[in-house]
């Protein structure tokens, strides 16, 4: 999860267009994280092609989750073909929409850099995260560590860190290869 400042609103990746769907002009796009609470709050969205250096703003006319999906219609994207030009793209959205309540879930990217000790093991910084379907994964080095409720022990917002308890052998795996 990259953030990219446009325009001085700073932006925050949130997943890629995957495909086209149906001919009216949506797309479904890959979310970064099977979370989206902001989903009724956006009205915009920034699309950035991979060799672009800056982003451009596109209203929504809607959005809706659609399994771990999210579909997409864009202003002016009125067909098929128009909405498959659009794929691979990346997707981004104000950072405003990405900052938790007390009490709520927490956006990943609010952990972004912050310190992984697993199992009294300093394993490094949070470098980025990726999602396995049913659940988010945070990048440690060349780590994937599963972030579910079960393994999270603390998150110190203070300190910077995040504190898990894994299962026997996880890390181990990626040290092997």
């Amino acid at each position: 999860m990259k953030k990219v400042v446009f325009n001085s609103v700073p932006l925050v990746e949130i997943g890629k267009i995957k495909e086209a769907k149906g001919l009216k002009g949506f797309v479904k796009v890959h979310l970064f994280s099977g979370e989206a609470a902001w989903v009724d709050s956006v009205h915009s969205v920034f699309l950035m092609k991979k060799d672009s250096k800056e982003p451009r703003e596109v209203n929504v006319e809607s959005l809706k989750m659609e399994n771990q999906n999210l579909v997409v219609k864009l202003k002016d994207i009125n067909d098929r073909t128009s909405a498959e030009g659009l794929k691979g793209m990346t997707v981004l959205i104000c950072e405003k929409y990405l900052i938790s309540k007390k009490g709520e879930n927490i956006y990943l990217k609010e952990i972004l850099d912050f310190r992984v000790n697993a199992n009294g093991k300093d394993l490094g910084r949070i470098s980025g995260f990726d999602s396995n379907g049913p659940q988010d994964l945070i990048l440690v080095g060349n780590i994937a560590i599963p972030l579910v409720s079960d393994f999270i022990r603390q998150i110190d917002y203070k300190n910077k860190t995040v504190a898990l308890d894994l299962p026997p052998g996880l890390i181990e795996l990626y040290d092997e290869v």
